[in-house]
């Protein structure tokens, strides 16, 4: 048996997601905590969750140049379930040389969200008050100095993981076959929005290129 934080939305997922995520991070090394934290702060573990900026898509808010460099495309991803999205979530995050065990959980969020600025310090600025990328991710500005950083961004998950903390973890029987599962639209929506604000960078990315937001 292995078990899951008590991260936001993990309630909606079945037994049968929950032991191929922890399967998933073994495989890779990874830990399971962090990557189900990144899901439930992006996704709220919606696989049709759609940020209207950029259309970042699914479990993790993939870009469509992000789905296209991971074998799919972004429209494919909006029909899959939870579980055949983990296949994208895997080659993502085993795409991540930098990513390890041992990693800090913040920096998971980091790779989804500003892969470049992936171990660089916490005071290290991303945007400031005034910036395109500031206004549209202005939640993640944690103590309103009008800039956003490193930290303020692994802040979120980490902060996430702490309130978790405060409630019984999820056993989870990594024997537990996939269920049957049909795509569709989760309890809250198609639209998920972290923070109060979508999230929406562009940057250096190992595919392209490409920013991931």
């Amino acid at each position: 048996m292995a078990d899951l934080p008590h991260v936001r939305g993990i309630e909606k997922t079945t037994p049968g997601f929950r032991a191929a995520l922890v399967r998933m991070a073994r495989k890779l090394g990874l830990s399971a905590d962090a990557i189900a934290a990144v899901m439930a702060l992006e996704s709220g573990f919606n696989p049709q969750a759609v940020n209207p900026n950029g259309g970042a898509t699914g479990l993790i808010q993939f870009m469509p140049a992000t789905a296209v460099n991971l074998g799919t495309t972004a429209a494919a991803l909006r029909g899959m379930t939870a579980i055949e999205q983990l296949l994208y979530v895997e080659r993502y995050f085993q795409g991540n040389p930098r990513l390890k065990a041992g990693s800090r959980a913040g920096d998971y969020y980091m790779a989804t969200f500003m892969p470049g600025f992936m171990g660089l310090p916490d005071a290290t600025p991303i945007a400031f008050r005034g910036d395109k990328i500031y206004s549209v991710n202005k939640g993640l500005d944690q103590n309103a100095d009008g800039i956003i950083t490193v930290g303020d961004v692994r802040g979120v998950l980490e902060s996430e993981l702490a309130r978790a903390s405060s409630k019984p973890r999820i056993q989870v029987d990594e024997n537990a076959a996939p269920e049957v599962q049909t795509a569709g639209v989760g309890d809250d929506g198609a639209l998920v929005l972290v923070g109060g604000a979508a999230l929406f960078l562009a940057g250096a990315w190992w595919f392209g290129g490409k920013g991931r937001r």
